[in-house]
């Protein structure tokens, strides 16, 4: 089971590089979101984006995906923090723009297991969703004495975001 979720992750890795490179950095038609459930919490529109610190602030099947439409994405509805991408599985809704890039994945591995349910349930995945971008909180950056070197940098991710990315992007852009 670790190997199939090592490669789910991998997967998703190279569908959000995919993402980021090939479309603009905000919501277009045919991409994923995540919604509320709760009618009372989702506005005049009946539609409200959850951002990765929404979600995590909901029980647990207080979100569905929503399938964002032309009108969704010029209305102001959502934004770029609420697109996400899948993690394979039997029970998760594609993007318009994965199902050629996913096939292709899976048959480059060989790995149609993820693509519907398994008689063994430890390797069938329902798959879920991850968030393209998560925006942080409580952000600082500070030089430590005389050192220009020497940074100290502080900030909150909700739970299941790496702050390994954040690291890097902080360093690279202090380079330049």
């Amino acid at each position: 089971r670790l190997y199939v979720e090592s490669w789910q992750s991998a997967v998703f890795n190279e569908l959000a590089g995919w993402r980021m490179k090939h479309l603009p950095s905000e919501v277009t038609e045919g991409d994923i979101v995540l919604v509320t459930t709760d009618p009372a919490a989702s506005g005049a529109s009946g539609k409200k984006g959850l951002s990765a610190w929404d979600v995590s602030a909901v029980k647990k099947n207080g979100h569905a995906p929503h399938l964002v439409s032309a009108d969704d994405a010029t209305s102001g509805i959502f934004t770029f923090e609420h697109v996400v991408v899948p993690l394979l599985g039997s029970k998760v809704r594609l993007p318009k723009w994965a199902p050629t890039l996913i096939s292709d994945l899976v048959e480059r591995d060989m790995a149609t297991i993820v693509a519907r349910e398994h008689k063994s349930k430890e390797y069938t995945l329902k798959g879920s969703y991850r968030h393209l971008i998560v925006v942080p909180k409580n952000l600082e950056v500070l030089q430590c004495g005389d050192d220009s070197e020497a940074t100290q940098v502080s900030f909150d991710l909700p739970p299941a975001a790496y702050a390994t990315e954040l690291v890097a992007k902080l360093a690279s852009e202090g380079a330049e």
